[in-house]
């Protein structure tokens, strides 16, 4: 049976911004630098060919998750 939105977003565990900092290996939230700064670096000359890349913002907390 297919899921709706619904369905999965009822499934998705609410995480507090304190529980996220507790769980994030650096301790600290993403802020709007990080967004910033991962957005424009494959436009910058340190990147002249980035392919297939996935960059998370997320304080290392994909590496854990």
């Amino acid at each position: 049976m297919p899921h709706t939105p619904a369905d999965i977003l009822s499934s998705v565990a609410t995480v507090t911004a304190a529980e996220a900092i507790t769980r994030a290996p650096t301790g600290e939230l993403a802020d709007i630098d990080d967004i910033r700064f991962t957005a424009a670096l494959p436009a910058s000359p340190f990147a002249p060919r980035p392919t297939g890349m996935t960059a998370h913002a997320d304080r290392a907390l994909s590496i854990i998750a």
